[in-house]
C-alpha cells in the first residue's frame, strides 16, 4: 500500500493548493497484491492529507477493520500497526531485520 502525491492543476480546487503556493497536489491511495495487480485506488485528497488519514477513511480500511475482508496489508512507518497492516520495526533487533528488510522491499514494489 502506497500513497503518492502527484501534481495538479485546478484553480478550483483551493484546499489542494501546496502550502508553498507554486502548485496544486492530489494524493492517492493505491493497493495492488504481490503481483502488482492493482486492488484499489483512491484519488481524492488534497496532497496536505496525511496517508495514514486516507487509509483509515477508505472503505478497504473498514472492511478490514470489521472482518469483511480478509488478508494482510504491508504499509510503511507512517501507517499504525493493525492486525490487518503490517508495518516494518523501527530499530529492529538482528533477529528481526531480514523479516522487517523483507517487508519493506515488498512494501516498496508499489511506490514505483
Amino acid at each position: 500500500m502506497s500513497s503518492t502525491r502527484k501534481p495538479y492543476s485546478s484553480d478550483e480546487l483551493l484546499d489542494y493548493k501546496e502550502s508553498s503556493g507554486t502548485g496544486y497536489n492530489l494524493t492517492f491511495q493505491m493497493i495492488c497484491d504481490a503481483d502488482c495487480l492493482i486492488s484499489n485506488v483512491e484519488a481524492k485528497w488534497p496532497g496536505s492529507v496525511h496517508d495514514s488519514r486516507i487509509f483509515r477513511a477508505s472503505p478497504i480500511y473498514e472492511g478490514l477493520s470489521q472482518g469483511a475482508f480478509s488478508g494482510v496489508l504491508l504499509g510503511d512507518k507512517g501507517y499504525a500497526c493493525e492486525s490487518f497492516l503490517l508495518t516494518p520495526l523501527a530499530e529492529p533487533k538482528p533477529q528481526h531485520s531480514r523479516p522487517t528488510t523483507m517487508l519493506i522491499t515488498k512494501r516498496g514494489l508499489v511506490s514505483r
